[in-house]
């Protein structure tokens, strides 16, 4: 069995609440490398709701594909070329919001 990749997952992140407001969303949970930035959502309550971890997590491997910079780079030219629903990371992680395999390939830290 290969080593589970560590994810790190920190409460009211500055960049998730700018995320937030951006969306004019309640709650945020984003992704910067191999951590999870929450914002108006505790530890708790994020890692209860098992399809939106699938989601996170599935764009950490996209991360983890395409490296930090790249992805965060595509990420906002796609948002802004295609709007945030149809941005193609976006669509694969709602794809994945049920592939409970992601979560046997995390340790949460």
């Amino acid at each position: 069995m290969s080593e589970k990749i560590k994810v790190k997952i920190k409460e009211n992140s500055f960049r998730a609440r700018i995320a937030a407001f951006n969306l004019r969303a309640p709650k945020v949970a984003m992704v910067w490398g191999q951590t999870i930035l929450l914002f108006n959502c505790s530890r708790a309550e994020f890692l209860s709701d098992e399809e939106w971890v699938c989601h996170e997590l599935q764009h950490i491997m996209q991360v983890r594909k395409v490296g930090k910079l790249k992805f965060f780079w595509r990420y906002l030219v796609m948002s802004y070329y295609h709007g945030y629903y149809y941005n193609i990371y976006e669509v694969n992680a709602r794809l994945n919001a049920n592939n409970k395999a992601l979560l046997e390939q995390v340790e949460f830290i």
